[in-house]
């Protein structure tokens, strides 16, 4: 089980190693709107937004749309050091990031333990919805129907699930154990959205 500073540090990591990109233009709000290691242009669309590129930034080009709307364009500029992305989306600097608020980490990791609760229910839907399914227990192991004892055991586990958020500390809290005879595969499909969220592959 995770604790509150375990997971606000896993967080700064994730945003520290988010730094904003070499070029960049913020909107009329102070936001980085566009972000590239190459050098490009950006058009906004927000009247704000333009009005104050027009002031701070140097024009790349015009285009005349058919209906003979006028688009500009705007140099991306170099990007200012030291600002890194939040699980917000929002660059802030280092000493500004809001992965330092304990009640920003709490909610924001209560999004993620939800979501995977969500995901590890749907993973067992199938098993609940075709009565005649088989599972796999090992790798490369023959496939078997489940029994009612499994069938009992996983209808448990779902339940669980269901019932986390009421768990006390929660979202601070364990998942429970897969189903014995559902184990293999359900750490199989736990593992592969593992590897998805961190942008890899999986083999099962």
């Amino acid at each position: 089980m995770k604790t509150l500073e375990e997971v606000k540090q896993e967080m700064l990591s994730r945003a520290m190693n988010r730094p904003l990109s070499k070029y960049s233009l913020k909107d009329s709000d102070g936001r980085i709107a566009v972000s590239s290691n190459s050098p490009g242009q950006h058009a906004f669309i927000d009247a704000k937004d333009e009005a104050f590129a027009q002031s701070h930034y140097t024009l790349s080009e015009k285009f005349k749309r058919e209906d003979g709307t006028i688009i500009k364009y705007w140099k991306l500029e170099p990007s200012p050091k030291g600002y890194f992305q939040s699980a917000d989306g929002d660059y802030y600097l280092s000493t500004e990031l809001p992965e330092l608020d304990d009640d920003f980490v709490k909610q924001q990791y209560e999004q993620e333990v939800r979501g995977e609760r969500n995901a590890r229910i749907s993973d067992t839907d199938k098993y609940v919805q075709l009565p005649d399914i088989t599972v796999q227990s090992a790798a490369k192991a023959k496939r078997a129907q489940l029994t009612e004892a499994d069938r009992q055991a996983l209808l448990n586990y779902r339940q669980v699930l269901k019932d986390l958020p009421d768990q006390p500390g929660f979202p601070f809290i364990d998942y429970p154990d897969f189903p014995d005879a559902l184990a293999y595969e359900l750490e199989q499909a736990v593992n592969a959205r593992n590897s998805m969220r961190q942008g890899g592959f999986f083999n099962a």
